[in-house]
Order: structure tokens, then sequence, then C-alpha cells
């Protein structure tokens, strides 16, 4: 499973350089220029916890029938345990994407002060972005592995939408349900949140596998 993921790695880290330098001029502009902002700081969550992974996946189902495609078919691993460390890799890319966020909140904080006005605001904006993030990939890898005219681009934005369309829902159901939350009635949202979107994200990874489960598996 290791090798299965670093080798995934190195087909996606031509996308992720570029990305990453990104990631980093934008946070040192917001330590030395925006960390009294909200906006600045949700931005950064947005690219990394969301965008992050967002561009993997691409990269990862990218022209799904080439020639790295062949080579990982090659590999002496069954087929399921390949769909097994693509959703492997998509999690450990929203954890690193999180941990980025979390280190430069965390910086900001301690520079330029608390830019929100609760600190249940900066779990909401976490718990959403996570779930956005778990949510779309577990919308688009199945359905990647079942097309065969290679739309990436326009699967991946769409389960996206589908995706901020469905934590959006969520978000407004409680807003209905309770007027004026409390800050552990939050957390509990919070963590209900993310408890919902890794069981869809676990939920997709087995029905993603019992789509090969009848060839090698």
């Amino acid at each position: 499973m290791q090798g299965l993921i670093r080798n995934h790695y190195y087909k996606i880290v031509s996308k992720l350089k570029i990305l990453l330098i990104f990631i980093f001029f934008t946070g040192v502009s917001i330590l030395i220029f925006g960390g009294r902002e909200e906006i600045p700081l949700f931005a950064f969550l947005c690219i990394n916890v969301i965008g992050f992974p967002f561009i993997s996946s691409i990269g990862l189902r990218k022209n799904n029938i080439d020639k790295w495609n062949r080579y990982i078919l090659s590999l002496p691993v069954k087929r399921c345990e390949i769909v097994k460390s693509v959703f492997a890799t998509q999690a450990i890319t929203i954890l690193i994407g999180s941990m980025l966020s979390v280190i430069l909140f965390l910086t900001s904080f301690l520079i330029h002060g608390f830019a929100f006005y609760r600190y249940i605001d900066v779990v909401l904006l976490f718990s959403s972005a996570i779930g956005i993030s778990l949510i779309m990939n577990a919308i688009f890898l199945p359905i990647s592995y079942l097309d065969s005219n290679d739309r990436t681009e326009a699967m991946s934005i769409i389960s996206l939408i589908i995706s901020v369309a469905i934590m959006l829902g969520l978000i407004a159901v409680i807003n209905i349900l309770i007027e004026k939350p409390t800050d552990m009635q939050l957390m509990i949202f919070a963590t209900g949140n993310l408890v919902l979107a890794i069981a869809v994200f676990l939920i997709s990874c087995s029905l993603t596998v019992s789509i090969y489960s009848k060839q090698d598996c």
C-alpha cells in the first residue's frame, strides 16, 4: 500500500509543486499583510483543504488509460488495492492540507491576535472545509472509475459543486431548526459533519472496490 501511495504522488507531483509554491507565498503574504482579517485566512483554508485535494484528485484520475495507468496495473497487486490506495492518497492529501492550515492559523494568531469573533467559528470552518473535501472525493472517485471517456475535469467540478451544496444545505437546516445555536450545539454539529463526511468517504471507498470485486479482488 505504501508503495502504491508513493507511486500516486510521483504521478501528481508536477501539479502539486506549483500549487505548493502558491500556497507558500500566499501563507507568507497573509502573515505579513492579512493576519488580522478573517477572509484571507478563510481563503487559505479553502485552498489547502479543498483546492489541494481537488487538484490531486484530477491528477490521480486524469487520462486513466495512459501509460501510467498501464504501469500501475502491471504491478503485482490486486486492482482493489490500487483503488484503496487512491482513496488513502486523497485522505492523506486532505490531512496535509488541514495541517498546513492549522499551522498558518496558529502562527497568524500568535503574530496578529485572534482574527475571528468566536473560537467555534474556526472549528466550524475546518469542519465544513474538510467535510466538503471528503464528500467531493466520495462522489468523484467512484464516478471516475466508471467513466470511460476521461471527463475528469467536468466530473470533478460537478462533484465539488454537489459537495458544497450538501454542506450549505446542512448548515441551512441547522439554522432553521435552531435559531440561535449555542457553542456546544455548534460543536456537536461540527463533529457530526466530520463523522458524516468520513462515513460517506469510507462507504464510497467500499463501493468503488466492490466494482472490481468480481475481477481480481
